[in-house]
């Protein structure tokens, strides 16, 4: 497993479409974001503040990484049939699952790395921490968000492999993503206050982990910030973070099976 992991680590490193996906997505959600924002409050930029803003699109941009990459190094192998081979030579069918979807996971993990804490980080080199958002509460959030990420990773890896051409999973994908992310927004614009709702999707998770909706405009010294009225509490973040790992372990297990039984072309 470690070595088709590395081998897929490796080889998706220096591939372009990495960089393409990285490049794009600052594009998408940075430049609005900066292009749309009030004066005064670039002139005021901190990291706490950065994450406040960014909080919305945090949870759409970690499931887009997580579906380009995750589509990317499971369907690459399958179209061009280097997945034959390697199990021709004898690996191990669940090394050739597993070893793509961790190498799935740790790439996109870095690239979101990039996406959504670099524009965090700069603005807190620029303005300091700031406080909209507390450390301790940003901290927390970041970090209950590894539960759902990596049930996007489970979940792609799984349509991917089901489907078994690399071009029509990421179009499957992408489809299954907006719908979902329409539904939701829908949903949620309408208040619908549906049983376990935040637990529907991966993304669903992290938008309930990244909700700074509540928040208020409140004087620190002679300025003006606004802060986030709730910090997320360590028990609801604990429950999306259980919920979504049991998630990902049935989809990787049903994965798994589904693999082992495939007929490969």
């Amino acid at each position: 497993m470690f070595n088709v992991m590395k081998a897929q680590l490796y080889q998706t490193v220096r591939h372009n479409f990495l960089y393409y996906v990285i490049f794009a997505l600052l594009c998408i959600f940075i430049v609005p974001e900066l292009v749309s924002m009030d004066p005064d409050m670039r002139d005021d930029m901190c990291g706490s503040l950065a994450l406040m803003l960014y909080s919305g699109s945090i949870p759409l941009a970690g499931t887009l990484i997580a579906l380009l990459l995750t589509t990317y190094i499971c369907g690459t192998d399958q179209t061009d049939h280097t997945m034959n081979y390697e199990i021709m030579n004898g690996t191990r069918r669940s090394a050739v699952y597993l070893g793509r979807v961790c190498a799935s996971l740790l790439i996109g993990l870095a690239a979101a790395g990039i996406v959504i804490a670099l524009p965090v980080l700069i603005a807190s080199l620029i303005g300091g921490w700031g406080p909209c958002v507390t450390a301790q509460d940003a901290l927390l959030r970041c970090l209950s968000a590894l539960a759902p990420f990596i049930r996007c990773v489970a979940f792609f890896a799984f349509m991917t492999f089901l489907i078994g051409n690399g071009r029509l999973a990421m179009v499957i994908n992408i489809l299954i993503t907006f719908i979902g992310t329409m539904v939701y927004s829908i949903m949620d614009a309408m208040d619908f206050d549906l049983p376990f709702w935040e637990h529907y999707t991966g993304l669903s998770s992290g938008s309930a982990l990244f909700d700074m909706s509540n928040k208020r405009l409140s004087y620190v010294g002679d300025k003006a910030y606004w802060i986030v009225g709730e910090v997320l509490e360590r028990q609801h973040g604990m429950q999306i973070v259980l919920v979504s790992l049991g998630v990902s372990a049935v989809i990787l297990a049903a994965g798994l099976l589904l693999f082992r039984r495939k007929d490969l072309k």
